[in-house]
C-alpha cells in the first residue's frame, strides 16, 4: 500500500487494484428504472458503455477575495449563475460548480467521478478532491473546476462536465 500512496494511478488501474466490478451503462439504466439509484434528471443519451455523463448546472460559486484563507474555517463564496452566453474561466482560475443531476445512491452503491478527457485536453480539471461519492450520497455533486491551461475556457450550463462510474459496495 505504501507504493499506492506514492504513485498516481489512472482510474482504471485503481479499480483493478481494488478488485471492483463497475456497472455497464445497461446496468446503470436498469438500476435507475428499478429505483435502486436515482439520477434526476436522467437522460439515456448520457449513458456510456461503463459510465454516466453528468452535466453542469447553472449554479456556480467563486471564493471571496480575502487577504488569506484560514483552513480551520469554511471559506466564504460569492454565488452566481451561468448566463445563456456562458461563463469564461480564465487560466489559473478556480470556481466551484455543480452537476445538474441530483443523485441518490441508496446505501448500496458508490460512484467514482472522473474528468472527461476532452475537457482535460483543454487544461480543464473538474475534480480536485476525492472522486468518491459515498453510498449515503443524496444531492448534486460539487465540482472543483480549475483551468490549468493557457487559454480561457467557456463553460455552459448543460454541457457534459464529468463522468460517473458506478459500482456496488460489498
Amino acid at each position: 500500500m505504501e507504493l499506492l500512496s506514492r504513485v498516481r494511478f489512472p482510474l482504471a488501474a485503481l479499480l483493478k487494484v481494488l478488485n471492483l466490478m463497475i456497472f455497464s451503462g445497461v446496468r446503470i439504466e436498469k438500476l435507475v428504472e428499478a429505483k435502486e439509484i436515482s439520477i434526476d434528471p436522467f437522460n439515456t443519451a448520457n449513458l456510456r458503455d461503463a459510465s454516466y455523463t453528468f452535466t453542469l448546472d447553472e449554479r456556480m460559486k467563486i471564493l471571496k477575495n480575502v487577504p488569506f484563507l484560514d483552513a480551520r474555517h469554511d471559506p466564504e463564496f460569492d454565488e452566481f449563475r451561468i448566463s445563456a452566453d456562458g461563463y469564461v474561466i480564465q487560466p489559473d482560475a478556480f470556481v466551484v460548480g455543480f452537476t445538474r443531476e441530483h443523485v441518490t445512491l441508496n446505501g448500496k452503491y458508490a460512484c467514482l467521478l472522473s474528468n472527461r478527457s476532452s475537457l482535460a485536453q483543454m487544461g480543464l480539471n473538474t475534480i480536485l478532491d476525492s472522486t468518491l461519492a459515498e453510498p449515503s450520497t443524496d444531492g448534486n455533486f460539487a465540482l472543483e473546476i480549475y483551468n490549468a491551461g493557457s487559454n480561457p475556457i467557456k463553460l455552459f450550463s448543460g454541457m457534459a462536465i464529468v463522468k460517473g462510474i458506478f459500482f456496488e459496495v460489498v
